[in-house]
């Protein structure tokens, strides 16, 4: 199930990033975030790449703006990495 809902989100952005509002690309990335295990506890940036479909996130880990993180996520696959 997990599995499934993560491909779903992924391909939601790839194929409609544009057509999303902001808080929609934020509360997306925010739910792939954490499905892929990371901790993301607000969105305060969504930004595209030089690579196709993948999107860097900065987010508040644990609601402590002292706790600031960085992500890469592709869109494609659902896959987040720390950076």
């Amino acid at each position: 199930m997990k599995k499934t809902t993560l491909i779903l989100a992924a391909s939601l952005l790839a194929t409609s990033a544009a057509a999303l509002t902001d808080s929609e690309l934020k509360a997306l990335s925010e739910e792939i975030i954490t499905l892929n295990g990371y901790e993301c506890g607000r969105v305060l940036a969504v930004q595209p790449t030089d690579v196709p479909d993948v999107w860097q996130v900065t987010c508040m880990a644990d609601g402590a703006m002292d706790a600031l993180v960085t992500y890469r996520m592709d869109a494609r696959t659902g896959l987040v990495s720390g950076s």
